[in-house]
């Protein structure tokens, strides 16, 4: 291998590196506001809705620094575990943003935020949602986040 495919390959890994978090492997803001667009795109054609869900826990607020990056890991894990695959999980500080595509209507948004709960329960969980109208941009999703 020469130097500039090893270059090559190893600035595709920084690139790639610097849109998810490093302790929990999930998008970072600007990769979240980059699905964001598509999503809502997405929506836009099929006429759907998005759904907007932020998540924050008890423990990861009452945490001691040690303890959060294995605590953001293992909330990380139990979150993206009840999502579908082509929805978005991203962490920003201590909450986790979700973006559920192709939503009807509150009962499917609805059904997102119980299966969190669910999950989530022994960790005292928060659950703010909102149904996005694809007309939304990716910056009033991002204002949406940062009040919740």
């Amino acid at each position: 291998m020469d130097t500039l495919e090893l270059t090559h390959d190893q600035a595709h890994e920084d690139e790639r590196l610097a849109l998810l978090d490093p302790v929990t492997l999930l998008p970072t803001r600007a990769l979240f506001l980059d699905r964001c667009g598509i999503a809502l795109a997405r929506a836009r054609r099929a006429k759907s809705s998005i759904g907007l869900v932020v998540v924050t826990t008890a423990d990861l607020d009452e945490s001691e620094e040690p303890a959060l990056d294995v605590l953001r890991r293992r909330v990380a894990i139990a979150v993206t575990s009840v999502m579908r695959p082509d929805d978005t999980v991203a962490r920003f500080d201590n909450r986790f943003v979700i973006v559920g595509n192709d939503l009807r209507n509150e009962r499917d948004l609805a059904t997102i935020a119980t299966r969190l709960t669910n999950v989530l329960r022994t960790r005292r969980p928060q659950v703010s949602t909102a149904l996005v109208e694809p007309t939304a941009s990716p910056a009033q999703v991002l204002a949406l986040v940062e009040r919740a």
